[in-house]
């Protein structure tokens, strides 16, 4: 669907009745200038003429005619030069006072929001924000302080302060230093395990047989001997 046309009012038909007149008094001046060149072309044609054959041009009856319609139509042409100015002024005071008028009212609304905002935001209420505000940033003062104050170390030279911050870093890279080593055994654990040859199929060692005469004399020496 396409949007709805505004209606326009008489406001916005006498503007555009203005500019109608405007236009069309452009026209007519443009078209005047044309006439009074040509005319006046002509009579200089016609002058030149007369003075070659010989004749007095002044009292030549179509010349002075013609001069006359030229300072007829250079009155016309400036009164349609003075009306011009007049609407061009006319319609520049009523864009004006337009955009003066929908300034006022821009003023009109903002003046309502500001005086809405400045119902809400009282004496009242902005001490007691900012009061909120002081009391939070001095609470973190004092947690700054306990911190600070516990971080402290006595050393051989004095008392050395070291920020919460350093010593934080320090103990994140001690765990880290400690996960390496870590993971380093775990990792060389694994290479010795992967470097012993799998005894699974391996096959097992036959059992040895002894010989006759060695299995006698085992015999012999586990008797005892008797008188």
């Amino acid at each position: 669907m396409g949007q709805k046309q505004s209606k326009l009012t008489n406001q916005d038909k006498a503007i555009f009745q203005l500019k109608l007149s405007r236009d069309n008094l452009n026209k007519f001046t443009r078209n005047t200038n044309n006439l009074i060149e040509n005319e006046r072309a002509n009579l200089k044609s016609a002058i030149r003429q007369d003075i070659s054959n010989g004749k007095d041009y002044k009292a030549n009856v179509n010349i002075r005619i013609l001069l006359k319609r030229i300072h007829y139509q250079e009155i016309l042409l400036s009164k349609a030069n003075d009306q011009l100015i007049n609407l061009e002024n006319m319609l520049s005071n009523i864009e004006f006072k337009l955009i003066e008028k929908d300034f006022i009212k821009g003023v009109d609304t903002g003046n309502k929001i500001l005086t809405k905002l400045n119902k809400e935001l009282n004496i009242d209420y902005v001490n007691d924000v900012m009061d909120t505000l002081e009391d939070q940033m001095s609470y973190e003062r004092e947690v700054d302080q306990v911190l600070n104050s516990n971080i402290l170390r006595i050393g051989n030279t004095g008392n050395i302060a070291i920020s919460l911050d350093d010593e934080i870093d320090k103990e994140l890279d001690q765990m880290l230093g400690e996960q390496k080593l870590s993971q380093q055994d775990v990792d060389e654990s694994k290479i010795v395990e992967d470097k012993l040859p799998s005894v699974e199929h391996l096959p097992l060692p036959a059992a040895k047989v002894q010989p006759e005469k060695e299995k006698e004399t085992e015999t012999q020496r586990e008797m005892p001997l008797t008188n």
